[in-house]
């Protein structure tokens, strides 16, 4: 009578532990999958905040642990060349605990720590040696050394006081609040793995580095050719010329004018995603670890992000001397304005849409030029991607000239010529660029405002030439 309710009281039993069983790893399992298998970067709304602090996904492949990397400095401060890694270049805003160019990614369970885009974009400049920094997103990282960082890594890396029990007892100096997870992950496997991470990349790098016995010094990288090294390209297989590639870091202001130009240090490169995305590998960043969301930010934001205007008083006097010299010398190569450059035209008529099998014939028209000379050349780009330029030619757009003012330029179905001294004027000559005199006609004497009908002109680049006694004045306007 009594064994049935104890073999039914036992079953229960072994139901709950069961169920209790199942529960525990549930929950385990739950508890694991969210830390270990979190991917999250920390957010900045702001976008100069995000530029600055925001996570590319560089921490996939190349992240540091938060507490790890503050530990560095303080155990082999001898590697530095001063305090901290300020003495290295990195910069640092008040407040702050990571340096302008360095962002933090949860992943793998720990708060992982790596470059972005700022680390070459950002830097600072002062008054005097005493000012306060003044921080610029966006212009050359004119400080940062990023050799010497490399070297500082890879000497504390071979380093014998490189151990997971000196790093911890350094972090437990600094306040660090590791967890017991963090603690038994770092103790026992993230520290061993970073140390060897660390050594290999400098094995693989250590060729390289003895062709460049010099340092880059700040501001300066070699652009790719660690990149090629650490990606498997062979070393010997190098043009001797190509073993250098040291430049300086490039400002990234004012994207959007940018674009179909030659890009990258060396204009290998014509697309703005493309070389952004190739940039970004020297960050660390890799196709698969790419955070493309987060990319497409910063992109979007330096399109039309613009310089930081001059904080100094301005000499307008030395600007007027300056500007003809600037159009004689440097409009040519830097644009009317240092700024301003564009496609007048792309043949096929869509970018990528396909290649030209034959000869073609082909005309585009600026229809808004600047002021003053204006620059054009042809760029062909062949099927390999190799380009060549045509010669450059130059043409005057100049709208008023002595006492005489084009009314509208681009013109429509009239030409409009102001002469404000009424000058006695034999003829106008409305000429094509190769001379060639398509309108030729004589003004009615005593008129302030002349007109001549130019409806027979075809849209495009025409000279005006203005003749009479002692005059020889040319202009060039634009026909829509």
């Amino acid at each position: 009578m009594t064994s049935e309710p104890r073999r039914h009281a036992g079953q229960v039993s072994a139901v709950l532990a069961v169920m209790l069983l199942v529960v525990t790893v549930v929950g385990v399992a739950s508890y694991l999958a969210g830390r270990f298998l979190t991917d999250a970067p920390v957010e900045h709304a702001d976008p100069v905040e995000h530029f600055k602090y925001g996570s590319l996904g560089s921490e996939h492949e190349f992240g540091m642990p938060y507490w790890v990397w503050r530990a560095l400095p303080e155990l082999f401060a001898d590697k530095l060349p001063g305090k901290g890694y300020q003495s290295l270049g990195f910069i640092f805003e008040r407040g702050r605990d990571l340096p302008v160019g360095m962002s933090k990614r949860r992943y793998l369970g720990l708060d992982l720590v790596w470059l972005n885009c700022a680390f070459c974009h950002t830097g600072s400049v002062r008054d005097t040696p005493q000012s306060e920094p003044w921080i610029v997103p966006a212009m050359p990282a004119n400080t940062f050394d990023f050799r010497r960082f490399i070297d500082f890594l890879f000497d504390a890396a071979v380093d014998p006081r490189f151990t997971p029990h000196r790093i911890l007892l350094e972090i437990d100096r600094m306040g660090g609040d590791l967890d017991i997870v963090d603690r038994l992950v770092l103790r026992y496997y993230g520290l061993y793995y970073m140390r060897e991470r660390i050594l290999s990349l400098r094995a693989r790098l250590q060729p390289l580095r003895q062709l460049q016995p010099e340092q880059w010094g700040p501001g300066r990288v070699d652009t790719f050719n660690p990149l090629k090294v650490y990606l498997g390209f062979p070393l010997d297989k190098l043009p001797e010329r190509e073993l250098v590639g040291t430049t300086d870091f490039p400002s990234i202001w004012n994207q959007e004018k940018r674009r179909r130009m030659h890009l990258h240090w060396d204009g290998n490169n014509s697309s703005l995603e493309e070389r952004n995305r190739s940039a970004a590998l020297g960050a660390g960043v890799t196709p698969p670890t790419l955070d493309r969301a987060n990319m497409k930010r910063v992109e979007d934001w330096i399109l039309t992000l613009a310089p930081p205007p001059y904080p100094y008083p301005i000499d307008r006097g030395l600007v007027a001397k300056g500007a003809p010299i600037y159009k004689t010398y440097c409009a040519d190569c830097h644009g009317a304005d240092g700024q301003n450059f564009s496609a007048i035209g792309v043949l096929p008529d869509k970018a990528g849409a396909g290649v030209l099998t034959a000869s073609s014939k082909y005309d585009f028209t600026d229809f808004d030029p600047p002021e003053g000379k204006d620059y054009y050349r042809i760029r062909q780009v062949d099927r390999d991607g190799r380009y060549s330029w045509s010669p450059i030619l130059e043409f005057s757009m100049t709208s008023t000239i002595h006492g005489f003012h084009l009314q509208t330029n681009p013109v429509l179905a009239e030409i409009r010529l102001m002469n404000y001294d009424q000058v006695f004027i034999q003829r106008l000559q409305v000429m094509d660029i190769s001379g060639r005199v398509l309108i030729d006609e004589a003004p009615a004497s005593g008129n302030s405002l002349l007109k001549i009908n130019s409806g027979s002109l075809r849209p495009g680049y025409y000279l005006m030439r203005i003749v009479g006694s002692g005059i020889g004045t040319t202009l060039g306007f634009v026909k829509l």
